[in-house]
């Protein structure tokens, strides 16, 4: 994972403070609640209030380009969590409202956020939480259909975790789906190298992957 460096420029010539990694104790993923902003619209609008510039460590944008921001730096993306917790913001909006938003994470930056996170868990040995913004503070962020569980599993999805199936392209309609089926151990492929696209699944095979899912034991 390449972590890019922009030249920001900020109100107090630096980021901030450096924190201290033992104190942090939680990682807050964030969108921006806006269809289009860049890194540098985001720096502009946190400047504008007032900030130093942009408030979160780090910044994913959709095609899965990691940004720093503050860094290590004092971040500010939670209010008042400042000495606890690291800020990663994701581009685009995944709350339904008023404006555009969308309903699927792009493969490339959902596998970057998990990349970012697990950069990360290394260096902070009193992490215990990683959560939505919601989790700390009483708002939607980051949003209905940002992939939160899924992401806090650390499990890539799409193409990545697909390389294995060799039947199975990163466009087909279903390639998301049997990614997060492989991922939670449901299924297996019906033979080295394949996953068996367009073959009927049989009783027994139904039976294990009904029992993978849990749902015999309603």
């Amino acid at each position: 994972m390449q972590i890019i460096k922009p030249n920001l420029q900020w109100r107090d010539g630096n980021p901030g403070p450096i924190i201290n990694k033992a104190q942090i104790s939680g990682i807050a993923l964030h969108h921006m609640a806006h269809p289009t902003w860049t890194l540098q619209d985001v720096h502009a609008a946190h400047r504008a209030k007032g900030w130093n510039g942009i408030a979160y460590g780090w910044w994913v944008d959709l095609e899965g380009r990691v940004y720093e921001g503050r860094g290590f730096a004092r971040n500010a993306g939670t209010k008042d969590m400042g000495s606890s917790l690291l800020d990663i913001g994701f581009q685009g909006n995944y709350e339904p409202g008023p404006v555009a938003y969308r309903t699927e994470m792009p493969y490339a930056q959902f596998n970057a956020g998990v990349e970012l996170i697990q950069w990360l868990k290394p260096q902070l040995p009193n992490l215990r939480t990683i959560h939505g913004h919601k989790h700390w503070t009483a708002t939607a962020c980051p949003g209905k259909y940002f992939p939160l569980v899924e992401m806090v599993s650390l499990n890539k999805r799409g193409a990545e975790t697909m390389k294995d199936y060799k039947d199975v392209p990163a466009s087909h309609w279903a390639a998301a789906s049997i990614a997060k089926a492989k991922a939670a151990g449901f299924m297996a492929g019906v033979a080295p190298g394949e996953f068996g696209l367009g073959q009927p699944v049989t009783r027994e095979q139904l039976a294990v992957i009904l029992d993978r899912a849990k749902l015999l034991e309603r």
